[in-house]
């Protein structure tokens, strides 16, 4: 019975590792998304003016700010999801150590060295696949921050913009 919990505990560590890699992917293409539509292509840091000239009533529009920040939303909640489950694999490592040692019966030391090379595996498993998460979170992170200040920043911009023209007409 033990073996069985063993290969359930590392599946399903397998099985969040390759979910939490496709949404990594998913997180990875939409910033670049986003990040390539923020900045011209040879501009190291942003062309504010640039950008409102893109986003800017009176020209014609290249880019939806609306769309914009919907999808830099919707990364930012996927993102989310990640980091959560990025957090998940060393729980479900330590679950794979306390089941392998729950199940010891017998005290002879075969049982006891087959269970806790289980045990040992599973916390390794779920070290390694955090470990490795949080490396491409930390890679991807700053670019996240960068693109949601810089729609920030256009954001509370755009607004003061619109209230002095208001203000201005009246």
């Amino acid at each position: 019975m033990t073996i069985f919990n063993f290969f359930i505990i590392n599946f399903i560590i397998l099985l969040a590792f390759l979910f939490n890699f496709f949404i990594y992917a998913k997180v990875w293409i939409g910033t670049k998304k986003i990040q390539k539509t923020l900045r011209t292509q040879d501009a190291k840091h942003v062309d504010v003016s640039e950008i409102y000239k893109n986003l800017s009533k009176d020209y014609e529009p290249k880019i939806s700010f609306k769309n914009l920040e919907n999808d830099s939303r919707k990364i930012n909640k996927v993102f989310d999801l990640y980091i959560s489950i990025t957090s998940i694999f060393p729980l479900l490592g330590i679950l794979g150590t306390v089941l392998s040692f729950i199940k010891i019966t017998d005290f002879t030391y075969e049982i006891i060295s087959n269970n806790f090379s289980n045990a040992l595996s599973s916390t390794l498993f779920g070290l390694s696949a955090a470990i490795f998460f949080k490396v491409l979170e930390g890679i991807i992170s700053g670019t996240i921050e960068d693109n949601n200040y810089i729609i920030d920043f256009l954001l509370k911009n755009n607004f003061k913009d619109e209230k002095n023209e208001k203000k201005i007409n009246n």
